[in-house]
């Protein structure tokens, strides 16, 4: 965390969540990327938890603003949500159709 104004704060954590694609083509859901270094969502909460359980005195004090950076964003949301139509992924053996979907549903809860 660093406090970048009296009003602003960056609070920032790395890692990843799993990453999963729905073909368009065969209609198979397939997971792409294993998460690191949280192997499960429960691990990712807690470290995310951590995290804020720092942040909230600040809010609460300063009633400011806090600028949360991470590696994956919120599930479902567009930066974690890549729709795919060429050939391009080729460790997935080719053309695929369809829809990389990562995030981390904890942090769409704490958003």
């Amino acid at each position: 965390m660093i406090e970048l104004q009296g009003d602003l704060l960056l609070a920032a954590m790395g890692g990843s969540s799993d990453t999963w694609f729905d073909d368009a083509v065969t209609g198979e859901t397939s997971q792409v990327w294993q998460p690191y270094p949280f192997p499960t969502e429960t691990s990712y909460k807690h470290f995310l938890d951590s995290l804020w359980s720092k942040v909230t005195p600040w809010l609460v004090r300063t009633q400011g603003q806090v600028l949360l950076m991470t590696h994956d964003g919120p599930k479902g949301m567009a930066t974690a949500t890549m729709h795919q139509h060429e050939e391009m992924w080729t460790e997935l053996g080719g053309f695929k159709a369809g829809v990389f979907k990562s995030g981390s549903q904890s942090q769409l809860e704490l958003l």
